[in-house]
């Protein structure tokens, strides 16, 4: 029932008729839900490094000192310490003797793997942020990375 509504509502604000929408009614495989774990510390491990530059995502090292970046950091988070995310993580790392992270294995960057000391130089500090952090993921030159995973290849 709840088709045929969504059917009706289509026509009544959008005046478009749901076979345009659905056309032959052929989708696609359905999505399946399988661990991610391999994924996203591949994604970590290869893309930390990346910033934003205007509408691009390139790797750190690829910006000069005196890019929009760097004013903005220096600008809106001059003092780490005073970031609410990085206060908080102080804040259980003093009351609970490190921070809140659950790990199924060491983190895929020996930078992060510190969880008494939280890192707020990686990502933001060229010589503090490995090369390895930032091989994938650019949009510059249409990135498609490999990443093995124990469901097979996927490719972002």
């Amino acid at each position: 029932a709840h088709l045929h509504k969504a059917k009706e509502l289509l026509w009544k604000y959008e005046h478009t008729d749901y076979m345009k929408v659905v056309g032959n009614g052929e989708f696609p495989e359905l999505l399946v839900l399988r661990p991610n774990v391999d994924y996203v510390r591949e994604i970590i491990r290869t893309t930390t490094g990346n910033t934003q530059k205007e509408e691009m995502v390139v790797p750190l090292v690829q910006i000069s000192d005196n890019d929009r970046f760097y004013c903005y950091q220096n600008t809106v988070h001059n003092d780490v310490c005073n970031v609410a995310s990085h206060a908080a993580i102080e804040k259980r790392i003093d009351k609970k003797g490190m921070d809140y992270r659950f790990e199924l294995g060491k983190n895929p960057l020996c930078e992060l793997r510190d969880r008494c000391n939280d890192n707020t130089q990686i990502g933001r500090d060229v010589s503090a942020t490995p090369l390895s952090a930032m091989v994938c993921g650019t949009t510059q030159g249409c990135c498609k990375c490999d990443i093995n995973t124990e469901c097979g290849n996927v490719t972002f």
